[in-house]
């Protein structure tokens, strides 16, 4: 009997003392490593992380994480842009001066209040005439003419009668070499019977009294009026008398 007591005792003892020794022996394996093992799940995610180089972010850091890295991101769209508008601000400033410095000059536009310079000083030797006809001893015919043949010797200087801009330079077998000048407001002065070697170019202004070239030798269809300047002023496609407009002689 004495025995059984020995042994019901003995036994609880050694259970206890080999609990004790497991619990001792997790402890020392917990001291030892330093940390609690992670799950599996986690161990893998922070090897993704690891990976990737993505630094691992709280749950409750979350927000503001994404309103950092959304800042950021617009902070550097922003400057981006602003070192592109920098750069490229100067460029479109030396566009524009350029634009500036080649655009047409500009000139004093004619009106009814104004008066032309003679194109060339000389004799009228067939004079404008829209309503009655009038002699042409070339073509030994009467008929209208919407110009003025002004006389003048072989290589005179032919005159601008007002500022304006070169609109047309152009040859034909009846008016020879001629030059149109546009004087704003709808006026025009055309010049013909012109040597070759005319002094300007379409586009160009020219200033009242500037040389746009010279008498030349007269086209077949007025070769009988001797060596002259046709010319012509013009409103609104419209001949008008350039006596009119001129400036009354000295």
């Amino acid at each position: 009997m004495k025995d059984n007591n020995n042994r019901k005792k003995f036994y609880p003892a050694i259970y206890s003392v080999a609990a004790v020794a497991i619990v001792l022996a997790f402890v020392v394996s917990v001291f030892n490593s330093g940390s609690v093992e992670e799950p599996e799940a986690v161990q893998e995610q922070l090897q993704a992380d690891d990976n990737t180089g993505a630094a691992a972010v709280a749950k409750s850091n979350v927000q503001s994480y994404r309103e950092q890295t959304t800042e950021a991101a617009t902070e550097a769209v922003t400057e981006r842009a602003v070192e592109v508008t920098t750069s490229a601000q100067p460029k479109g400033q030396a566009q524009a001066s350029v634009q500036a410095e080649s655009s047409e000059p500009t000139y004093t536009l004619f009106d009814d209040s104004k008066e032309m310079s003679w194109p060339v000083e000389g004799q009228i030797v067939m004079d404008y005439s829209v309503d009655t006809a009038v002699y042409d001893k070339t073509l030994d015919q009467y008929r209208t003419n919407d110009s003025l043949s002004i006389a003048a010797p072989a290589d005179t200087e032919v005159h601008a009668a007002a500022d304006g801009v070169v609109e047309a330079v152009s040859n034909d077998r009846v008016n020879g070499n001629t030059v149109v000048l546009a004087h704003g407001n709808g006026w025009t002065t055309t010049y013909s019977q012109l040597r070759d070697d005319i002094n300007v170019t379409e586009g160009e202004v020219v200033c009242e009294g500037d040389v746009i070239g010279r008498v030349g030798t007269p086209s077949a269809y007025s070769e009988a009026l001797g060596t002259h300047l046709t010319f012509t002023v013009s409103k609104e496609d419209e001949s008008i008398d350039p006596k009119l407009v001129l400036k009354s002689a000295e």
